[in-house]
């Protein structure tokens, strides 16, 4: 059995390799079912496209309610509006009381956030209640 830095070198050698990769899909799937016998790999590469390898699914995120988060400021946020939700924003502030005594979060679009970020310009913010804020 090979040593764990000897697979992590393997497994570097073959992410490198295909990404610059002349093989086709049943030649790569060749030499990674060696590799897999050798070391006692699972199998990962499937034939999805026709083109590149498969290394699986990646992990889903679940969205975690504003309330648990402690820093909010420049987090990609979801709201939950009575049409459904709203995807791409980021939140500019951390959960603040308002004027009634409410927490709130100030929000923008992730297109006016990074205008924010690289030009200066600071974007009219939309404040919303933290309970329908949910950080991705």
């Amino acid at each position: 059995m090979a040593s764990r830095s000897t697979r992590a070198l393997s497994a570097w050698l073959i992410r490198v390799a295909c990404l610059d990769c002349t093989l086709t899909i049943g030649q790569c799937g060749s030499v990674l079912t060696r590799l897999r016998n050798l070391y006692g790999w699972e199998e990962r590469v499937r034939d999805q496209s026709g083109k590149y390898p498969y290394f699986g699914v990646p992990p889903a995120r679940e969205p975690t309610p504003a309330v648990d988060v402690s820093s909010l400021r420049g987090k990609r946020v979801v709201l939950s509006t009575p049409e459904g939700f709203v995807y791409d924003m980021r939140a500019i502030s951390q959960a603040r009381l308002d004027a009634d005594g409410r927490e709130v979060v100030d929000v923008v679009s992730e297109e006016g956030y990074f205008r924010w970020m690289f030009t200066r310009a600071r974007p009219i913010p939309a404040t919303y209640p933290v309970h329908l804020v949910w950080v991705e």
